[in-house]
């Protein structure tokens, strides 16, 4: 008798899950907080790619960027998927952040991630809730 095959939950994209975090922010971070993506990733034609790099893009830039108006602070989220893993630019970026007293830095590699480090980040904000998880989780990640 052949034993069960476990299966493997699917792999989720990181543009997926970079949605799906997005959609977290957009219904959950704080008021006081302004947040956004910098697209620096993503394949571009050499042209494009020297063009960007004239304006100032740089390697390694954090996913989201999430600033508190109310304090000053910038904080970080690295999006990966599950086996991702931060490149020599994106550490540099990390080490930045967390040596700064201003700074806080953290990775997501789920949508819960991005809730838990919205609630270590803002413990007494309300507008932070756990139950907003499963929701977004089902309607935006999908692989």
């Amino acid at each position: 008798m052949k034993k069960p095959r476990k299966t493997k939950a699917p792999r989720v994209p990181e543009n997926v899950l970079q949605k799906a975090i997005a959609k977290l922010l957009e219904v959950a971070a704080p008021r006081k907080v302004l947040w956004w993506h910098t697209p620096n990733g993503e394949k571009r034609e050499a042209i494009t790619a020297a063009i960007l790099k004239g304006m100032g893009v740089k390697p390694g830039v954090p996913d989201l960027l999430l600033y508190d108006t109310s304090t000053g602070h910038l904080y970080a989220i690295e999006v990966k998927a599950k086996d991702g893993y931060l490149s020599e630019s994106q550490k540099a970026w990390m080490d930045h952040f967390t040596s700064s007293p201003t700074g806080r830095y953290a990775v997501a590699r789920s949508v819960e991630d991005a809730i838990q480090i919205l609630q270590d980040w803002w413990p007494h904000d309300h507008r932070i809730v756990r139950q907003l998880a499963p929701g977004i989780v089902q309607t935006e990640v999908r692989a």
